[in-house]
């Protein structure tokens, strides 16, 4: 279950820094 949750947050901040970039 933690494993799900940092998989998803590390998404996120994919998600973001592609954004970013």
């Amino acid at each position: 279950m933690r494993k799900t949750i940092l998989t998803t947050q590390v998404m996120v901040l994919n998600n973001r820094l592609n954004r970013w970039i």
